[in-house]
């Protein structure tokens, strides 16, 4: 069975939070150091429960390069095939263990300028 985590991105702070978990986002908020944080607050972004070529775990939201191909692309999240997709520009939705994640959309946004 695939892990069910998550992190959390808070504009306010500019700063990402890692090990949410499932009860947190049941629960509407989540826990870091002596704070509590409402997860309403926060972008979540759930763990595709793949890693990258190099054993990165990979988020919706992160930034994909892959090695032969050069050009980057988000992973998001796809209703219509109830999945997690790579949108790269050559290689649609397939390819994401063989691919290294170069950061995400909220933090390094220019990547994909």
């Amino acid at each position: 069975m695939r892990e069910i985590k998550f992190r959390a991105w808070d504009d306010e702070v500019n700063r990402m939070f890692y090990d949410i978990t499932f009860e947190s986002v049941i629960a509407q908020t989540m826990q870091f150091e002596e704070h509590w944080l409402s997860i309403t607050d926060h972008v979540l972004e759930q763990y595709t429960g793949i890693k990258d070529a190099q054993g990165r775990e990979i988020y919706e939201g992160d930034i994909l390069r892959h090695p032969t191909i050069l050009d980057l692309g988000p992973v998001e999240w796809d209703e219509d095939n109830a999945s997690f997709e790579w949108y790269h520009p050559k290689m649609y939705g397939s390819g994401m263990e063989s691919a290294v994640v170069i950061g995400n959309i909220h933090e390094n946004k220019e990547l994909l300028d």
